[in-house]
C-alpha cells in the first residue's frame, strides 16, 4: 500500500506541475487503483494539490497529501507519467519499478536543467517569436526584432525562474521587455510594424493550456478547479497587457504613433504557402520550448497549419471567424486524440503546440492598444470578441475530449461484454 502511495503521489505531482488537467489526474489515480483491485479510492485534485484516500478491503483507510508549489509546462515530463502509468496497469512493470523510474526521472530533471535546457528554452523561444511574427503579417525586419524579443524573454525568464519569481511578474515583465525592445527598433527603423514584433514576441507567453483546461476541467464537473484556472487566464492576461501597456503608454505620451493593425497583402495562393508554412514553424518551435516530446513535434506542427488554415479560410473570405477558430480548433484536437492513440501519449502533447496559432494574441493586443488610446469602446469591443474566442476554442477541445472519451468508455464496455 505505501508504494501505492508513493506511486500515486509521483503520478499526480507529474501530471499536475506540468500542464496536466485535474481530472486526468484523478482518473489516472483511480485506474492506477483499480488495477490493484482498490475501487474505494478517493481523489480530490486541484491545480495546486491532491488529497488521496484510499480503502482497502478490511475498510483501513490510507490517505496522502500533496502539495503542488511549482508548476511549468513541459510535456515531456507529462508524457512520461502518462507512460509510466500505462505500463503499471497493463502490468509491464511493477510498483517499485514505477517509482523508482519517477525517482530516476526527478534526478534527470534537475541534471537536464543544469545541463541544456537554458539555451534550448532561448533557442525555441527566439525561432517561435520570430515565425509568429511573419505568420501574423510581419516581414524580415520584423522577423529579427521578434526574434530579439524572444531572446530577451527567455533570458530573463530563466532567471526569474531561478530566483522563484512567481509567474504573474515573469509575464509582466516578459511583455515589458519585448515591447521595450520592439519600441527601440521602431525607433533606428521607422517602417517597423511595431504590432506584428510585440504579437509575436507575447504568444509563447498566452496561457493558451491554462484557458483550455480551465474549460475542460469545467466540463467534466471539476468547478473549483475550472474557476481557479479561468482566474489565473485573466491574472497573467492583465500582466501580459499591462507590460505592454505600459510601455506603448509612455511611446505614445512622449509623441510616438503606433501601428494599431496587422495587416496581410499578397494573393491568396502566397498567403496559403505562407500560413502552412510559417504556422508549421512556430507551432514546431513552440513545441520545443514546451519541452515536448520529438515524436510529437512534426505531427503536431503538421496539424497546427491544417487547423490554422481552416481559420485563415474563414477570415481571407470574410465568413464567420467564430466558426473557422471552432472547426480548425476542433480538426486539430480530433487529430491529436488520434494521433495520441497511434504514439500512446497524451493528446495534450499534440493538441496544446498545435493550437496556439489561433490563440488570439492578436486580438488581445489590440484590446490593450484600445485602452491605451483611451478607446473604452472599442477596448469593450474588442475584449468581449477576446474573451468568447477563446472560449469557443476551449470548447471545441473539450467537446472532441468528451466524444472520444465517451467512445472509448463505448469500446471498453462491448469488449467486456464480449468476453
Amino acid at each position: 500500500m505505501e508504494s501505492l502511495l508513493s506511486v500515486c503521489k509521483y503520478l499526480t505531482i507529474a501530471i499536475l506541475e506540468n500542464g496536466g488537467e485535474t481530472y486526468r489526474a484523478e482518473e489516472s489515480i483511480t485506474r492506477l487503483c483499480e488495477r490493484f483491485g482498490l475501487h474505494n479510492a478517493d481523489i480530490l485534485a486541484f491545480p495546486t494539490g491532491v488529497i488521496l484516500s484510499i480503502r482497502d478491503d478490511q475498510k483501513r483507510c490510507y490517505t496522502e497529501v500533496c502539495r503542488v508549489k511549482k508548476r511549468s509546462f513541459n510535456l515531456q515530463r507529462l508524457n512520461e507519467a502518462n507512460d509510466i502509468s500505462r505500463k503499471v496497469i497493463s502490468g509491464e512493470i511493477s510498483l517499485f519499478e514505477a517509482e523508482k523510474s519517477f525517482a530516476q526521472k526527478q534526478l534527470k530533471k534537475e541534471a537536464d536543467k543544469k545541463k541544456n535546457g537554458y539555451l534550448l528554452n532561448v533557442v525555441a523561444g527566439a525561432l517561435s517569436s520570430g515565425f509568429f511574427a511573419v505568420l501574423f503579417g510581419g516581414g524580415i525586419l520584423e522577423f529579427i526584432a521578434a526574434m530579439l524579443c524572444g531572446v530577451a524573454i527567455q533570458m530573463f525568464l530563466s532567471t526569474l525562474k531561478r530566483m522563484d519569481i512567481f509567474h504573474f511578474v515573469s509575464n509582466f515583465v516578459g511583455s515589458f521587455i519585448a515591447s521595450v525592445i520592439a519600441v527601440i527598433f521602431l525607433l533606428f527603423f521607422p517602417d517597423l510594424n511595431v504590432s506584428n514584433v510585440i504579437i509575436g514576441a507575447i504568444m509563447p507567453l498566452l496561457p493558451g493550456l491554462v484557458m483550455t483546461n480551465a474549460i475542460r476541467d469545467t466540463i467534466n464537473g471539476d468547478l473549483v478547479s475550472g474557476v481557479s484556472r479561468l482566474a489565473e487566464v485573466l491574472l497573467v492576461a492583465v500582466c501580459l497587457a499591462a507590460g505592454v501597456g505600459t510601455v506603448l503608454s509612455a511611446y505614445v505620451f512622449f509623441g510616438g504613433t503606433i501601428n494599431s493593425h496587422v495587416i496581410v497583402n499578397g494573393d491568396f495562393l502566397f498567403e496559403t504557402v505562407k500560413a502552412l508554412v510559417f504556422c508549421s514553424l512556430a507551432s514546431f518551435f513552440f513545441g520545443m520550448l514546451l519541452s515536448a516530446p520529438k515524436k510529437s513535434l512534426i505531427p503536431s506542427a503538421v496539424i497546427a497549419a491544417l487547423g490554422y488554415y481552416v481559420f485563415y479560410i474563414f477570415s481571407y473570405f470574410g465568413l464567420s471567424i467564430m466558426l473557422g477558430g471552432f472547426l480548425g480548433t476542433m480538426l486539430i484536437a480530433i487529430s491529436g486524440e488520434i494521433f495520441a492513440r497511434i504514439f500512446k501519449m497524451p493528446a495534450t502533447v499534440f493538441v496544446f503546440p498545435a493550437v496556439i496559432p489561433l490563440v488570439p494574441g492578436i486580438w488581445l493586443y489590440e484590446t490593450m492598444l484600445f485602452l491605451v488610446q483611451g478607446d473604452y469602446a472599442g477596448f469593450a469591443t474588442k475584449g468581449t470578441d477576446t474573451v468568447f474566442f477563446a472560449g469557443v476554442m476551449a470548447g471545441a477541445i473539450a467537446v472532441t475530449s468528451f466524444l472520444f472519451k465517451a467512445l472509448t468508455n463505448k469500446n471498453k464496455t462491448e469488449r467486456r461484454h464480449k468476453k
